[in-house]
């Protein structure tokens, strides 16, 4: 029998995880992450017979983006995203006064 829902659990840093929410799809989407932080996460299979065993050795580290700055250019050859199927433009020379 295969699972018939998730249990999604979620730590910051070092921090034990805890049951963040439980979803009957193959996809979840945490909130209220925290810029620039490192997690920890794992989920945890069940159906009629109960939950799996051994999911917390399968658990996955990641480290959530720090904020982006809208001023800071992308790459040295001066060019920033349009948001257009990841097209860019070039990016005008400024001054700084």
């Amino acid at each position: 029998m295969g699972a018939t829902n998730y249990d999604v659990y979620l730590a910051a840093a070092s921090g034990t995880p805890v049951l963040i929410g439980n979803t009957t799809t193959t996809s979840f989407t945490p909130s209220s992450l925290l810029l620039n932080t490192n997690y920890t996460w794992y989920v945890v299979p069940k159906n009629g017979t109960g939950p799996a065993t051994g999911c917390p050795a399968s658990a996955v580290n990641f480290t959530t983006a720090a904020a982006a700055n809208p001023c800071t250019v992308n790459s040295v050859l001066g060019t920033i995203p349009t948001g257009a199927a990841g097209t860019q433009r070039p990016v005008a020379a400024r001054t700084a006064h």
